[in-house]
C-alpha cells in the first residue's frame, strides 16, 4: 500500500523538520521533533505492511 500512496502523492512527509532537520534551528531541543519523527516512522511501517491482497482478505499485514 505505501507504494502505491507514494506513487501517487510522492514520499510521506508530516512537516519540512522532519524530512530537512538542518532548516530548523530548534531541532535539538524541540519536543514535538522526535514524537514526530516516531510517529512518522511507525506510519510508514505500518502501510508497508499493507497488501491489497491481504485487505481483500481481511488480513491486513504481510
Amino acid at each position: 500500500l505505501l507504494d502505491v500512496i507514494e506513487a501517487v502523492d510522492g514520499p510521506i512527509k508530516m512537516d519540512r523538520c522532519l524530512l530537512a532537520p538542518d532548516e530548523c534551528s530548534r531541532e535539538s531541543f524541540c519536543p514535538v521533533y522526535k514524537m514526530g519523527h516516531e510517529v512518522l516512522l511507525l506510519g510508514v511501517a505500518k502501510l508497508s505492511s499493507v497488501t491489497f491482497a491481504g485487505l481483500l482478505n481481511g488480513d491486513q499485514t504481510k
